[in-house]
């Protein structure tokens, strides 16, 4: 396995560790949580995956494959797959922490401009860097804080302990499908019904493409790209009735409770048919 000496950029080395022990000697012994724990949110990922594309991807390509620079005289590795890193993602990282992890990309990237980025950039990427390697999100974000950090172990998943499944099941109120219906029929109607203009949010097309994802995932989806024609303009509120009523659409069962706002209440539900 090959590892490398860091030396961070004063900037960066005041956000990772705050004054704190060196990197290498702080990681030493300090894994508690292993990545597998659901360390990282997959509306942290979705973040890490804007900042990727428009600061890394020219290099390492949108896909992640890697490729030569245009003088071909260097090489971006590939940072998913099976020859990511070279080898894999755990033959390069494996036995180390996510604070290896996070500092590498910030003491290295963008190529031409290193530790240019927020922490927050960098810790979102290294989210998605992740996700990218199937290992699995969680309820709340990677802390940018680097004894937290220190202390999740990047490990084989047959050596870690088994991942907790969210267990919440999705509930949501007949008035607040109502209210998402009505949204549903002006702003996304026109687009949805109609197959060859956008996915169908219902049946098999639906539960496809999120029964493995949480309703916080959906919820940041609609907040942040819909509608299509002007994404970013529906409110918390709107976007989680639209939530309920899709909610609805695929027979998951109402409550008592209004389905919530709170990104960590929603990353313990998740899309899984019931």
């Amino acid at each position: 396995m090959r590892r490398f000496a860091l030396c961070l950029p004063p900037a960066i080395l005041a956000g990772l560790l705050g004054g704190g022990p060196l990197l290498a000697q702080a990681s030493k012994g300090a894994s508690q949580t292993t990545v597998w724990d659901g360390v990282y949110s997959e509306t942290q990922a979705r973040r890490g995956e804007q900042v990727f594309k428009t600061e890394c991807s020219y290099c390492h390509k949108e896909d992640l494959s890697g490729g030569f620079f245009d003088d071909g005289l260097g090489r971006a590795p590939a940072l998913a797959g099976r020859r990511a890193f070279d080898s894999s993602f755990l033959d390069r990282w494996g036995g180390m922490t996510l604070a290896d992890l996070v500092s590498t990309i910030a003491a290295t990237m963008p190529q031409k401009r290193p530790a240019s980025l927020s922490l927050e950039n960098y810790v979102d990427v290294a989210s998605y860097v992740l996700s990218k390697n199937e290992v699995p999100a969680g309820a709340t974000d990677l802390p940018g804080d680097v004894d937290a950090l220190t202390r999740i172990g990047i490990v084989a998943r047959t050596s870690a302990k088994a991942t907790p499944q969210p267990a919440a099941v999705p509930a949501y109120t007949d008035e607040q499908s109502t209210r998402g219906e009505a949204l549903y029929t002006k702003a996304c109607a026109p687009c949805h019904d109609d197959k060859s203009l956008a996915p169908l949010l219902q049946g098999d097309p639906f539960l496809k493409n999120w029964s493995d994802k949480t309703v916080a995932a959906l919820f940041d989806k609609i907040l942040t790209t819909m509608p299509l024609q002007d994404p970013g303009s529906l409110n918390q509120q709107q976007s989680i009735d639209l939530v309920a009523y899709i909610l609805k659409l695929n027979h998951f069962s109402p409550g008592q409770e209004a389905l919530p706002t709170d990104a960590a209440a929603l990353g313990a539900m998740r899309l899984t048919p019931r």
